[in-house]
């Protein structure tokens, strides 16, 4: 399984899957087949070079993460803007936070490569703080920008369903995971927190089916 799955392979499956996506893309859209064209440049860049940068290549992945909500709207303009802004930032901020706990989990690793990610840079505990203090942000953001677009866009008892589908799905996994954040100690604990927020990226991308 390990030699199936040897580098010059997994470069093989990249390029046939790009080709085929931007072949998509052009059929779509000559303006996507372009934006696309960026992307897979991008992914090759972060490959090779950004992800051993220290926040570099976990700002890259965000920017990156927020694009592919965010083009839709560039595209096809189907949606209100501010909320597919909304959308875009949450997803860049939940997938910025994802990238530094994996440098976290794979910091010894990182270090015996050479790799200058942030926390072989400045230490575990430091890091934890950066991804606390963001988590806290999305927390804040999410719950005022939430509140405010319910108000306006919701009637009783549909109200009530999406608050409770935001509070319990979105809003209780993101207060666990400043607490496990803040607990954790582990490659363990770090490979927990990065599972829980690829739950909460999927459940707050799947809210959008409300609007």
């Amino acid at each position: 399984y390990i030699r199936f799955w040897k580098p010059s392979f997994v470069w093989v499956v990249f390029v046939l899957f790009n080709s085929l996506a931007l072949g998509l893309s052009f059929l779509v859209s000559p303006q996507l087949l372009y934006m696309h064209s960026g992307v897979v440049l991008l992914l090759i860049l972060y490959s090779v070079l950004l992800k051993r940068l220290p926040l570099i290549g976990n700002f890259v992945i965000s920017v990156l993460a927020a694009f592919s909500v965010y083009v839709v709207f560039l595209v096809f303009e189907i949606q209100d803007r501010k909320l597919v802004i909304f959308y875009a930032g949450f997803a860049a901020l939940i997938t910025y936070i994802r990238e530094i706990v994996k440098d976290m989990e794979d910091v010894k690793g990182d270090k015996k490569s050479g790799y200058a990610t942030f926390p072989v840079m400045a230490g575990i505990d430091q890091t934890r703080t950066i991804v606390l203090i963001t988590t806290a942000f999305v927390l804040v953001c999410y719950g005022n920008l939430l509140y405010q677009w319910i108000g306006s866009q919701f009637k009783m008892p549909m109200q009530l369903v999406v608050w409770t589908y935001h509070s319990v799905c979105v809003i209780i996994p993101l207060i666990a995971f400043m607490y496990l954040s803040y607990q954790s100690n582990s490659k363990e604990d770090y490979a927990r927190l990065s599972k829980l927020a690829k739950y909460v990226m999927a459940t707050g991308m799947l809210s959008m089916m409300f609007y």
